[in-house]
């Protein structure tokens, strides 16, 4: 019994092994494309957690160390908590402006976009399998709402990477995508994970979070003019 167990440990072990070499180093091959329905979004949670675990372990010493009394507030995609949208803070950080963004996508969006329209956001990460559900999200609600007073948006956040592109392509997401660009009035809150955020014509936040139906609803309201 004792064999048997550590044999199928080891089968394991291996097998994650082959998936990883085969997504890492060959990501177009036949292999790749013939295992992709069944391991991509598994294999890319746990690479995820991986490697979020490893920055933690770098971050950890120097934090500790100025700040030992300090715990970090940052929360994990899984157990994001909406905040009201009247309490998320709005902050100016160092990113290329929309106009000056590497754009994944043929279609991009412009000042003028945000300027004229209600706008929302999806912030994802290649690296964040739980991001998908929201990227493809932000899809349908654009092909909704397609002719009316509203622009939709991705934004990848974690560097350029060419997985990117083909990722959009193979999902059939067509809404413009850009690296690290967003909204001039962005909430401070994006750095914590992926979500959705919308805000209009005028300026003003007005949803934050990961739920598309409530969006939905405040969109609606917002195109129908209630206030």
């Amino acid at each position: 019994m004792k064999k048997a167990l550590v044999f199928i440990f080891l089968l394991a072990v291996l097998s994650l092994a082959a998936v990883a070499v085969i997504f890492e180093r060959f990501p177009e091959s036949e292999a790749a494309k013939f295992i992709d329905p069944w391991c991509r979004s598994y294999y890319m949670e746990i690479r995820n957690r991986v490697i979020k675990a490893d920055k933690e372990k770098v971050k950890r010493p120097s934090i500790e160390r100025k700040n030992a009394h300090v715990v970090s507030s940052v929360s994990s995609p899984k157990v994001f908590k909406e905040v009201p949208t009247n309490k998320i803070e709005r902050v100016e950080v160092e990113r290329p402006l929309l106009k000056d963004a590497k754009w994944y996508t043929n279609r991009r969006v412009g000042m003028k976009d945000i300027k004229e329209n209600t706008v929302i956001c999806c912030v994802w990460n290649i690296n964040d399998a739980t991001s998908f559900e929201l990227l493809k999200n932000a899809q349908r609600i654009a092909d909704g709402f397609r002719g009316k007073k509203l622009v939709v948006f991705a934004s990848h956040r974690g560097g350029e990477s060419a997985l990117v592109k083909k990722f959009l392509k193979k999902e059939d997401i067509t809404i413009p995508c850009c690296e690290g660009a967003g909204h001039s009035n962005e909430p401070k809150g994006v750095k914590n994970g992926s979500v959705l955020y919308m805000i209009d014509k005028s300026g003003k936040l007005k949803y934050y979070g990961r739920n598309d139906k409530a969006l939905i609803v405040k969109l609606v309201d917002i195109l129908s003019g209630a206030k």
